[in-house]
C-alpha cells in the first residue's frame, strides 16, 4: 500500500523530489514507476526527481508500486501473482514575476 501523496505547487526553475512510500509487502522486493498525465513521460524509481521544473511539468503524477509473488506449496496457481497499488498527486508549476522599480 502506497502512502497518500499531497498536491504540490512549485515555483518554476525549482527542484521537486517526491518519495513514493510503501508498506512492505511479501515479498518485500518492490518495483516503482512514475508517469504523468500529459504525455508519455515516465521514470523508473521510488523517488520522483525533477531538478528544474518548468510550466510544462504541470500535470497529474502517478506512482505505481508492484511486487510479484511466485507461490511455493499450497494449491497451484497459473503463473506468478502480481500485487499493484497506485497513488496520484497534482503538480502546479507557478511562474515567479519580478517587479522592477525604474
Amino acid at each position: 500500500m502506497i502512502s497518500p501523496l499531497q498536491n504540490k505547487a512549485v515555483i518554476a526553475s525549482s527542484p521537486l523530489t517526491v518519495q513514493c512510500t510503501t508498506t512492505p509487502g511479501n515479498p518485500a522486493l518492490t518495483s516503482y514507476g512514475w508517469t504523468r498525465s500529459t504525455d508519455n513521460w515516465s521514470q523508473d524509481s521510488q523517488t520522483l526527481s525533477l531538478p528544474n521544473v518548468i510550466k510544462g511539468d504541470t500535470a497529474v503524477y502517478t506512482c505505481s508500486a508492484w511486487n510479484v509473488m511466485t507461490p511455493t506449496g499450497g494449491p497451484p496457481v497459473d503463473g506468478p501473482v502480481d500485487g499493484t497499488d497506485t497513488e496520484t498527486f497534482t503538480l502546479d508549476v507557478l511562474c515567479e514575476y519580478f517587479k522592477y522599480i525604474v
